[in-house]
């Protein structure tokens, strides 16, 4: 996945600015399949059936099967499998 220089081969079919939830984090969605989250503060939990990242203002939950990450670091992270669901929690006490 490039994400810096654009898609050149036209892979990304939905890209989604989290603004409310990450301040500022960005997350980029490749059909079901990838996922891509920067300034990810943290993984909370990691098994093949669900992906827990903490962000600045909560919670992200990536549940699928297979899940795979497949870059983790601090500035990003990019899951690979069959992504069924993504969740956002806030934190308690935020607005």
């Amino acid at each position: 996945m490039k994400i810096n220089g654009g898609d050149k081969n036209g892979l990304f079919k939905k890209i989604t600015v989290l603004k409310d939830i990450t301040e500022g984090s960005s997350m980029y969605i490749t059909s079901n399949n990838e996922l891509a989250l920067f300034k990810c503060r943290g993984l909370v939990e990691y098994i093949k059936e669900k992906v827990v990242l903490r962000v600045d203002e909560g919670i992200v939950t990536v549940s699928g099967t297979e899940l795979e990450l497949e870059t983790f670091s601090t500035s990003e992270i990019c899951i690979k499998g069959e992504i069924d669901k993504i969740e956002f929690s806030k934190k308690e006490g935020k607005r």
